[in-house]
């Protein structure tokens, strides 16, 4: 069984390629608050097809993390504000200072106890402009709130093979989790080799894959 057929849903340019079988949609602005990821989203949602997860963060500037934003994400959680969506993917690469990790633990276990999914995804192994980048993948390789991980296994998402280079953080640590792993791929027909190799170079067995090409 396939597992999870996912895709990132550009709220920009919502896609007209979904993988066969899809059954998780994340829509996807690059913004890492709540309050303009929610505004971005909301002309894709309804032809989301479900699951529907709200992306939060993204490989540029604009998408960098921050504590402030952080804090305002717990408040937005708790007060209901992403109670539409099945759950929330946190788009990890770009930070402002380090020891955020337990503010997005925070974040993770607010939306747990909302009965939400979380889902953290990161530049290859590991957030590549963060100065703890180690520490917070230790911190979530071990949580109890995260559903999925996944790495992207792409740097600008239009590459034509799956790209294992070892970010950050060497894939040696990725062995360490429990967590379902759900690599990020560029298009669906790359899946069979993601399989390939995490199962004979890290004794994983993925548990799917999220496609990023749109058009």
């Amino acid at each position: 069984k396939m597992g999870i057929i996912g895709m990132w849903l550009q709220t920009w340019g919502p896609g007209t390629n979904l993988p066969e079988g899809i059954n998780l949609s994340i829509a996807f602005s690059g913004w890492p608050d709540i309050t303009s990821a929610l505004s971005n989203s909301q002309n894709i949602f309804n032809t989301m097809p479900s699951e529907k997860y709200l992306s939060l963060g993204g490989g540029v500037a604009t998408g960098t993390w921050t504590e402030e934003i952080l804090s305002a994400n717990l408040e937005s959680i708790n007060n209901g504000d992403v109670d539409a969506y099945d759950g929330v993917v946190f788009d990890v690469e770009i930070s402002d200072a380090a020891g955020l990790y337990s503010n997005f633990e925070e974040c993770f276990s607010a939306l747990k106890t909302k009965g939400k999914n979380v889902i953290v995804t990161t530049s290859h192994t590991g957030p590549y402009q963060f100065p703890d980048a180690l520490e917070f993948m230790e911190g979530c390789f071990t949580s109890e709130n995260i559903d999925i991980l996944s790495p992207q296994l792409y740097t600008n998402g239009n590459e034509t093979s799956n790209d294992y280079s070892n970010g950050v953080v060497p894939w040696s640590a990725w062995q360490t989790t429990k967590i379902n792993i759900v690599p990020s791929i560029v298009t669906a027909n790359l899946y069979e080799d993601a399989s390939s190799w995490f199962e004979s170079n890290l004794s994983i067995n993925i548990g799917g894959f999220i496609q990023w090409e749109n058009i």
